[in-house]
């Protein structure tokens, strides 16, 4: 009777057997296995061997993937994710990521979209451009000529509210109020 031999790594062999049979697609054993377990989610079956994670624009919605879907392929365009996601919950360059409505939308007029993983909250509003709070994506154009838009914000605590947003001396709703000594600009 010959002797069992240990089987390698991706590799298994049940009770008694001499043989080692290959894990699914999916999954992997350890060497000296007698069982093969499913990759994670966000994983899936390397071709030199074991599970590593997705690759940034990829994802595994389920354990034992034995390949990575891509997000552009099943959502469209302006999904992306990082390295080991299960999902794509991610905005691509001229999108933002809206989490009212859980996906991906086009960068709104009066914004700026030109890194990954824009949000709502991170939209960077355009001088000229207001919005009356980080939780909309609703972008109003400033008639008056007084706003700044965010991408001024040095990220000081100090900078708060219309000192921010609004040129000096005005403030309020879309920075149409009159503050102090603004009384000679034009609107």
């Amino acid at each position: 009777m010959e002797e069992a031999l240990p089987c390698p790594a991706g590799t298994y062999s049940q009770g008694g057997s001499t043989s080692c049979s290959n894990c699914a697609p999916g999954t992997w054993s350890a060497a000296g296995s007698s069982t093969c377990t499913p990759c994670g989610v966000g994983e899936y079956t390397s071709p030199t061997g074991g599970c590593v994670p997705c690759t940034p624009g990829t994802f595994a919605a389920q354990a034992g993937a034995s390949v990575c879907a891509k997000c552009f392929d099943v959502l469209g365009p302006g999904y992306t994710s990082p390295s080991g996601a299960a999902e794509c919950k991610l905005a691509t360059l001229q999108h933002y990521w809206d989490k009212d409505k859980d996906k991906s939308l086009e960068c709104p007029t009066g914004a700026k979209c030109d890194v990954e993983g824009v949000t709502t909250e991170t939209l960077e509003i355009e001088p000229g451009f207001s919005r009356l709070s980080t939780s909309t994506s609703m972008i109003y154009e400033c008639a008056t000529g007084n706003c700044l838009g965010t991408g001024n914000s040095t990220g000081d605590s100090a900078c708060t509210g219309d000192s921010c947003t609004c040129a000096e001396g005005s403030g309020g709703v879309l920075c149409a109020v009159c503050k102090r000594k603004c009384a000679d600009q034009r609107y």
